[in-house]
């Protein structure tokens, strides 16, 4: 998960750069050096295009457009680089990320995510952070804002892949740091405790096998709530009386 927040980041901001310029011809323009420069320079800069009809234009993003649920794609309309016509965007969807400017129309203020955005004019509003915020352009880790707005972003698409439910366990073990998956055998627990390690990790399935991060113990199934949570254990006393005392288990 953490180069998809890397990755996402830099997304951002070289869709903020692309626009910009675009918009301004200004090569003092932040991001300009980093992201558009070398293709001016190569004469490969594509002003234009569909990323999502794999036009030339998405090879200027290549090296942040595949996640682990997906492809982002950037699309740019020459006659709408300051409107809605211009967007990120979950291949195959329409889910998009959109730029809201200033008034002045010479940089971006907020970064925008939308959805059910075919037609345009029907998108709902998702979530709206200013470019500051998210500290794009401020050579530091992602930041808070930014794993916020990548996580809103990659709700979406989990949602519109069926695994929203996945999605709503990694966020409640982030904040609880347990969760204990109950049902009866062939009920699919071991599937989706892999499910949310993935997901948290950022792996495949065979990469999630090798990953430090994750470890996989069977406990015997005559073990019960008593023995991995919390229970009453018998405790003797100075006297050797018998009593019984609240025991805290390993998942605690």
């Amino acid at each position: 998960m953490n180069n998809d927040y890397k990755n996402f980041k830099q997304l951002l901001e070289y869709f903020v750069a692309h626009l910009e310029y675009c918009v301004t011809k200004n090569k003092e323009n932040r991001g300009y050096d980093k992201y558009i420069k070398l293709f001016e320079d190569r004469g490969s800069f594509k002003w234009s295009g569909f990323g999502r009809k794999e036009e030339r234009i998405q090879n200027q993003v290549k090296n942040w457009e595949n996640y682990q649920n997906g492809r982002i794609t950037i699309n740019i309309l020459a006659s709408s680089y300051t409107n809605r016509g211009s967007y990120l965007n979950w291949i195959h969807t329409s889910i998009n990320v959109i730029a809201v400017w200033q008034k002045d129309a010479n940089s971006i203020e907020y970064l925008r995510i939308v959805k059910n955005s075919y037609p345009i004019t029907n998108a709902e509003e998702v979530l709206t952070l200013s470019v500051q915020k998210l500290g794009l352009f401020d050579d530091q880790e992602p930041n808070d804002k930014l794993k916020h707005f990548f996580d809103k972003f990659n709700e979406l698409i989990m949602e519109e892949k069926g695994k929203g439910k996945v999605f709503q366990y990694v966020q409640k073990l982030k904040s609880s740091k347990n969760i204990i998956l109950t049902g009866a055998p062939g009920t699919g627990k071991t599937f989706l405790a892999k499910e949310i390690a993935k997901q948290m990790i950022g792996e495949d399935d065979e990469a999630l096998a090798k990953s430090p991060q994750f470890g996989f113990v069977q406990f015997h199934p005559s073990y019960d709530y008593t023995d991995f949570v919390e229970g009453l254990r018998p405790t003797n006393n100075d006297n050797g009386n018998v009593g019984f005392e609240l025991k805290l288990k390993l998942l605690i």
